[in-house]
């Protein structure tokens, strides 16, 4: 049995990931997600929130401030809700969302090295990994403040990401070049710069932080325009 619940709204994708939000301070207990699609006009993006089976747009990015929202990431220790954004280097960022939503302030943002879809919080410290197909990718710990390192170059840019028990898992994708004009852009299966090979790789952050490349997949030859990207998705653990 299917139940339609929550439509999105038109010109907007399905969202790249959808997060619960529970026992932070300052937030109602809720399921978020944040407007994704091609949004060429740079229209106005919405932070889009359910609770009780209601559904409201509770913040507004306004137009040409960013393309899309790629994941909400809540983060109980500083009772915030991480925001992550692209995607050209002004609209590439990691913001901190507080009082439910009502104050959202840019962190880290104007770079690719910026452009995220996955993190993860510890206990001091953030994780994330970069989603650009237009430069080499890399593995990060930042303290959200004046320090941002690289643990170390990944091979291709990062969707999607989950944690599990107590590792993190994430992978890379294979992406097309998009520097290629539109037309053979769209039927191409040349790699992106980003790309260092045409694997998916999985990846482990283990409780040591310790990471492990874990399995490679190859992707086929067809166009990743027209056939998806090469790809792997994580069920969620909730």
């Amino acid at each position: 049995r299917i139940k339609l619940v929550h439509s999105i709204r038109k010109g907007m994708a399905n969202p790249l990931s959808i997060c619960t939000i529970k026992d932070i301070s300052g937030f109602k207990d809720c399921i978020a997600y944040g407007e994704y699609g091609w949004n060429e006009n740079r229209d106005p993006i919405n932070i889009v929130r359910c609770i009780n089976g209601v559904w409201d747009a509770v913040y507004t990015f306004p137009k040409n401030s960013i393309c899309h929202i790629h994941a909400l990431i809540p983060d109980k220790r500083e009772a915030c809700v991480y925001v992550l954004t692209g995607d050209k280097d002004n609209e590439s960022g990691i913001w901190k969302a507080t009082n439910d939503f009502r104050c959202i302030v840019p962190v880290l943002y104007g770079k690719q090295s910026y452009r995220s879809c996955a993190a993860f919080i510890d206990e001091k410290l953030m994780v994330y990994a970069t989603d650009t197909p237009l430069e080499d990718n890399f593995l990060y710990e930042t303290d959200l403040h004046s320090n941002t390192e690289i643990i170390m170059g990944i091979p291709g840019p990062v969707i999607n990401g989950e944690t599990i028990g107590g590792d993190w898992w994430f992978a890379t994708t294979v992406e097309q070049n998009p520097n290629l004009p539109k037309i053979r852009h769209c039927i191409s299966n040349r790699k992106a710069p980003g790309n260092k090979d045409r694997y998916v790789h999985i990846f482990c952050r283990n409780s040591a932080a310790e990471v492990k490349d874990v399995i490679q997949m190859k992707k086929d030859l067809l166009p990743m325009w027209l056939f998806q990207f090469g790809n792997v998705s994580f069920v969620k653990n909730y």
